[in-house]
């Protein structure tokens, strides 16, 4: 009898479970509506002008959305138009408290942005949050995302250093780092990196290498900076400048 019923109960434990993990991930499961995904796709394609135009529209109707707000602030910092960008950063570490990720992505952006309005004051507060929200990321955390978002922290530390004029100490930074992430662009796929550009970190390479007087290598990561942000990233057009200064020996 009892061996009848054991497999009885045991079907509906797991029924019982697996109706309570369906309710689960369909209460957590991020909605995107077809409009967001259509913003996504211009996005992913380096199309940042008419993503806003899309992002914008969507938070006419939902102004809240902390996904779209988040994606809206990146899309503004592409293009560089800083105010806006910042505006819209700010809203998403707010609206965002329960991502640590989008957390620290948004506020180094934030010290890029301060760094660029030569805003060293907002610059370092916003360094403080983005050291304390990156000492959260969780152990579970993937590797991959720890790896990468380490190599920022250490990049944009260095990035201070260089705007600050401490070239010296930022050359040392750099001297390190570079090859790390070399060695993690090998390894990264080629879907996460259409994602998010890369072309500002590129530039920096770029800037360093140039600082350093070596050229040729300037001359290929900014290269990288344009082939990675498209034609409208403004890290792609200073890239270009920078390219032409050094082919006409603008130094």
């Amino acid at each position: 009898m009892i061996e009848k019923i054991i497999p009885i109960i045991f079907f509906i434990i797991i029924t019982l479970f697996n109706g309570y993990l369906y309710l689960y991930l369909k209460k957590h499961a991020i909605k995107v509506s077809k409009e967001e995904k259509k913003g996504d796709n211009f996005f992913v394609k380096k199309k940042y002008k008419e993503a806003i135009n899309i992002y914008k529209n969507v938070l006419s109707k939902d102004e809240v959305n902390k996904r779209v707000i988040f994606l809206l602030g990146i899309c503004y910092y592409m293009i560089g138009e800083k105010d806006k960008a910042i505006e819209n950063l700010y809203k998403a570490v707010i609206l965002n408290k329960d991502d640590i990720i989008r957390i620290i992505k948004a506020y180094r952006l934030l010290i890029n942005l301060h760094l660029e309005k030569k805003n060293f004051n907002e610059a370092k507060k916003a360094l403080e949050k983005y050291g304390y929200f990156y000492k959260q990321i969780k152990e579970d955390c993937p590797a991959s995302i720890k790896e990468e978002e380490k190599n920022r922290y250490e990049e944009t530390i260095g990035w201070i250093r260089y705007c600050e004029g401490n070239y010296s100490e930022a050359i040392k930074i750099y001297e390190e780092l570079i090859p790390l992430w070399c060695d993690f662009f090998k390894k990264k796929s080629r879907i996460e990196k259409k994602i998010y550009s890369y072309s500002d970190i590129f530039y920096h390479f770029g800037i360093i290498s140039k600082h350093k007087g070596e050229y040729k290598k300037a001359i290929k990561y900014f290269k990288k900076s344009i082939k990675d942000g498209g034609p409208e990233s403004i890290f792609s057009k200073r890239s270009e400048e920078e390219i032409r200064k050094i082919v006409n020996g603008e130094l």
